[in-house]
């Protein structure tokens, strides 16, 4: 008759180690969430950056390109046929250029009707995401609007402000109040030159 056999035992976890690793986990996600957070949000901050300063760089070259003027304005209906200029408010809710030949300037008029490009809204569903303030001096608000002339120049419309506009772009969600996480300060010249710094845009 063969001797038994001899079984290993099974070695486990005791419930205070369970505890234990349970609470530097928790710790753990305490302290990485926040750094989380941050990163997203300069990520985002700088796409929507970039995607802006894109959009007015196409505006201006499609001005010298047409030898027309050209203007880009925020919107909250670029998706039906012929958007509306949405006036000062939040650029992330989105916007549209067009060929601005007709009527008043800065504004989409009957006739303006030539639409060159449609930038859908950056934020999410939930409404967070970055917000896009635009403003020349804070907190003074600006319009909504930028046009070019067919010589590359910005176009004066009624009721600017003295240029360089800002916009400051900062990740919050829609209950959240500016700057947000890891703000940026884009900033376009008379020229249409743009440049974006970290930070708040300045306040004066």
């Amino acid at each position: 008759m063969s001797p038994p056999t001899r079984r290993n035992a099974c070695p486990g976890f005791t419930l205070i180690e369970a505890l234990v690793v349970m609470a530097i986990a928790a710790i753990l996600m305490v302290l990485a969430v926040p750094g989380f957070h941050n990163t997203l949000g300069s990520s985002r901050n700088s796409d929507a950056a970039n995607t802006l300063i894109s959009a007015i760089d196409l505006a201006r070259s499609e001005a010298v390109r047409r030898g027309l003027n050209v203007t880009i304005c925020r919107a909250t209906d670029v998706d039906v046929a012929l958007p509306t200029c949405g006036g000062a408010g939040d650029w992330a809710d989105g916007w549209f250029i067009f060929v601005d030949n007709s009527g008043v300037q800065g504004v989409r008029d009957g006739g303006d009707s030539e639409i060159l490009f449609r930038q859908q809204a950056l934020n999410g569903a939930d409404g967070s995401g970055s917000r896009i303030t635009a403003s020349v001096n804070l907190p003074v608000s600006f319009v909504g609007a930028l046009s070019y002339q067919p010589n590359g120049l910005r176009l004066p419309l009624a009721g600017d402000p003295t240029p360089p506009f800002r916009f400051e772009i900062g990740y919050r969600a829609l209950s959240q109040t500016a700057p947000g996480l890891a703000p940026r300060c884009l900033q376009v010249s008379f020229t249409g030159q743009s440049a974006v710094t970290r930070g708040q845009c300045p306040s004066s």
